[in-house]
């Protein structure tokens, strides 16, 4: 059985298992540590050898079965990120897998499954947890999990200086988000703006392990990310040697990084608060939009809306592109956030 992904709702109130919350005063990292080593402990990690010939299938019920490198088989299910990781390592398309198992082909889907798994030569890492396969990647992958990650957040961020607020975690990912406690001196705006970063990290394999810029309004909780201009202040992929604790600790350089991209976000903020779009300028602003994130019709009919009631200004728009993110899943909201952390930038 292939298992939905856990729900990504990014809410306000934090009532939902796995929702983006936002709490102003922050969060206890020792807590949300605590809470990621109690996941992290129920890992169960096994490798595949399919050096001398397949060593795992997929069955008619969809569960993934597999022989371990000691020689003991098992069946599980997987999740939906599992499987399209395990099509991924056998190079097959899972959109056309998964069109065939929705539209009852499965024995279809089986046999192009199985055709390219008999070509697959490798070693499979196979991460279990509660019985249920969660991620499939390459034996290069090197783990370093989310209770590690806020170990060393707790022993490099400055408490007196940043605060958490805002998190998402689940078994498969990571997501904080941290701000400065003294606000950004600009002007002309209604609430007030701060400068962050934010830590992403994945116990299997969805992402690298990155921290970007963050631009942060308090009132609405808007977020946008910036990765143009160093703003991607540290990015270590989980594979290769294995990370060592002191990469990790250049978290503590990062941070000094992320304080000297203040002043241009500053100066790049004035020059958008003060530029007015005229409607020809909504209308490539929207059409960019759409061509570039590919948001449905009624989503750009509500963007529009949105930039009407900041004013029609550059600023007003990037803030309404920010706002409307906050309406979708994890994902697709960072996606959002980082490309209007990339308008920003384009006057």
């Amino acid at each position: 059985m292939i298992i939905a992904n856990t729900a990504e709702v990014l809410t306000q109130a934090g009532n939902l298992h796995g929702s983006f919350i936002y709490k102003g005063d922050g969060f206890d990292l020792k807590e949300l540590e605590k809470q990621a080593l109690e996941s992290n402990n129920k890992w169960r990690d096994y490798y595949c050898d399919n050096t001398d010939g397949r060593n795992f299938d997929v069955t008619d019920d969809l569960k993934i079965t597999y022989k371990t490198t000691d020689g003991k088989v098992r069946v599980a299910d997987m999740t939906q990120n599992a499987f399209y990781q395990l099509c991924t390592r056998i190079d097959t398309s899972v959109g056309y897998l998964t069109k065939c198992i929705d539209n009852g082909f499965l024995e279809l889907a089986l046999m192009n499954f199985r055709a390219w798994a008999d070509k697959f030569q490798g070693v499979l890492m196979i991460r279990e947890q509660d019985g249920v396969v969660r991620g499939v990647m390459s034996d290069s992958y090197t783990p370093y999990d989310s209770a590690r990650v806020i170990r060393t957040l707790r022993n490099t961020v400055d408490t007196n200086k940043y605060v958490l607020v805002g998190k998402y975690l689940t078994s498969d990912k990571m997501h904080l988000r941290f701000a400065e406690k003294n606000p950004l001196p600009v002007k002309k705006e209604d609430s007030a703006l701060f400068s962050g970063f934010t830590v992403r990290s994945s116990d299997v394999g969805l992402n690298a392990l990155t921290m970007n810029y963050l631009l942060f309004r308090q009132v609405c909780s808007n977020g946008m990310i910036r990765k143009e201009g160093s703003g991607v202040l540290f990015k270590q992929a989980h594979v290769g040697d294995k990370i060592k604790e002191e990469n990790i600790q250049r978290f503590n350089r990062s941070l000094l990084d992320a304080k000297a991209l203040d002043e241009k976000s500053v100066e790049l903020i004035s020059h958008a608060q003060g530029r007015k779009l005229s409607e020809s300028d909504v209308f490539r602003f929207l059409y960019d939009v759409k061509r570039d994130t590919k948001i449905s019709k009624s989503a750009i009919e509500d963007l529009e809306s949105r930039i009407k009631q900041y004013g029609n200004t550059h600023w007003g728009a990037i803030n309404a592109l920010t706002e409307l993110s906050q309406k979708y899943t994890l994902d697709q909201r960072i996606a959002l956030e980082e490309y209007a952390g990339k308008k920003l930038g384009k006057l």
